[in-house]
């Protein structure tokens, strides 16, 4: 999704996330309609949980910590059509300077959450 930034947004015995920057937009995109933070996640054993983040305005916004389904990687998406700040339409500035992440959570031997992929889609209108 971009480069890391390293920030170690929580590291415990049953918890542990991470957040990431945006690479930023191309000059062409203007018309933005919504942001997504898609994760790609998964679960060893019977429990994992995961949590998204997206960071803007130097205030961090928190999705509902869920349960991951099934077995192998899954993909989940939360999507934003407004910046949750200024409850506006994202700016490209706004998207350039977004971060983004997510939350793990397991319990103990009961089981591990995983995740290989965050990235940030942005739907715009072709310029």
């Amino acid at each position: 999704i971009g480069n890391y930034v390293w920030n170690r947004i929580y590291n415990g015995p049953t918890a542990y996330g991470d957040r990431y920057e945006y690479p930023g937009l191309p000059p062409s995109v203007t018309d933005i309609l919504s942001v997504a933070i898609v994760c790609r996640v998964g679960k060893v054993y019977v429990y994992g949980k995961y949590q998204p983040l997206l960071k803007t305005h130097g205030t961090s916004y928190y999705g509902t910590m869920d349960t991951i389904e099934g077995p192998g990687l899954i993909e989940y998406s939360w999507q934003h059509p407004v910046n949750p700040f200024t409850s506006a339409k994202w700016t490209p500035q706004e998207v350039t300077d977004l971060e983004a992440g997510l939350r793990l959570e397991h319990e103990g031997t009961f089981g591990r959450a995983i995740c290989d992929q965050v990235r940030i889609e942005v739907s715009h209108r072709p310029a």
